[in-house]
Parts: structure tokens; C-alpha cells; sequence
């Protein structure tokens, strides 16, 4: 079942006007909360990019959309697994049909430097290296800049495993409650 959600994609937000690093932060919280929600299911969503994500005009409320493209975490990636995803925003081993859970927090990371830059990902990502450079277009809080880094880095060892560790870096640049990400992690743990 599907529910309509009256409200705007983030593509069509952006469109308009790059988010401050306030509403990148709320971004991140809201979308990682999801993500988060969701890996604890046993699923990896595989399609995480602006035009997915909706701000309910009724509250401004985010939403993670489109579950059309969900994978169950097994681990285990067999011959038949297929390549979906939107270019720009999946990570080299999503690219070779190896998705991983951390796949969606670099999708997600690459949404937030669209949003921040106004950028498409392939003004920013060098194809040769699959390096993301985009902390060159605009100054950023750095804490923001090194954790959007880390989200996006190509190589996924070196990248966030989980949302709510994301979660607890962005609440160390004091943005966010310690009392809610301990709230989140003991509701879905």
C-alpha cells in the first residue's frame, strides 16, 4: 500500500535554492532516522536521491519514498542481483551489484552536498578516482564538511557502517540532542 504525501521532492526544493547547513543537518537527522528504521528491518532502500525524499507541506516533514528498489541484507549477493540505483548517487559497489547498507548513507551524503551545492554529483565526483570533491565550491562548517566525506568516501570500509553513527557525529557538532539519538538507538535496537 501507498500512501500520497502532499508535499514537494527535494528536487524541486533545490531547484530553487541551496539548503543552509542548518537545513542539511535537519536533512541528514530526518533521513538517517529513516534509514536507520529501515536497515534495523533488514532491508537496504537502494534509490536514496533528492527526488525521493518529500517535505509534507502539512508539517515540513520529511519522507524517504519510492521502496520499489529495496534489497533484504543478507549478505550474500548472488549472479542474478542487478544493478538499481540512480547513477550519480550509488556507490562503486552498489554500481557492481554488491549493495551494501552503508550504500544508502553515501547516496544519502550525496544528496546533502546537491542540496548544499546546487551541484548535480557529476560536477562533483571524479569519475577516474570516484573521489568526491566538492568542498571547494563553498566554505562549510568543517565538522559538516568531514562527516559529509566520510559518508561519501568510495571506499565502503572507510565509509559510515551505520546511520546512528552518523547520527552521533552530527549530534557532537552540537545540533542535535544526545538525549534524542540515545532515544532513537534504544527504541530500535
Amino acid at each position: 500500500m501507498q500512501e500520497f504525501i502532499d508535499g514537494n521532492n527535494l528536487d524541486k526544493i533545490i531547484s530553487f535554492e541551496c539548503l543552509s547547513e542548518v537545513q542539511i543537518m535537519e536533512l541528514l537527522t530526518e533521513i538517517l532516522d529513516i534509514i536507520f528504521f529501515i536497515h534495523n528491518r533488514g532491508v537496504i532502500h537502494r534509490n536514496v536521491k533528492p527526488h525521493n525524499i518529500i517535505r509534507r507541506k502539512e508539517d515540513q516533514r520529511l519522507f524517504l519514498i519510492d521502496f520499489g528498489a529495496v534489497k533484504q541484507i543478507s549478505g550474500i549477493w548472488g549472479k542474478d542481483d542487478i544493478m538499481i540505483g540512480t547513477p550519480g548517487f550509488m556507490p562503486p559497489e552498489q554500481m557492481s551489484g554488491k549493495p551494501r547498507v552503508n550504500s544508502d548513507i553515501y547516496a544519502l551524503g550525496m544528496t546533502a552536498i546537491q542540496a548544499l551545492t546546487g551541484l548535480m554529483p557529476q560536477e562533483f565526483t571524479d569519475f577516474d578516482t570516484d573521489k568526491v570533491l566538492w568542498r571547494h565550491y563553498l566554505p562549510v562548517n568543517e565538522k559538516l564538511g568531514d562527516i559529509l566525506d566520510k559518508m561519501v568516501c568510495s571506499d565502503y570500509r572507510k565509509r559510515y557502517q551505520l546511520a546512528i553513527q552518523v547520527l552521533d557525529d552530527l549530534r557532537n557538532i552540537g545540533e542535535i540532542s544526545a538525549d534524542w539519538v540515545t532515544t532513537m538507538a534504544t527504541t530500535f535496537l
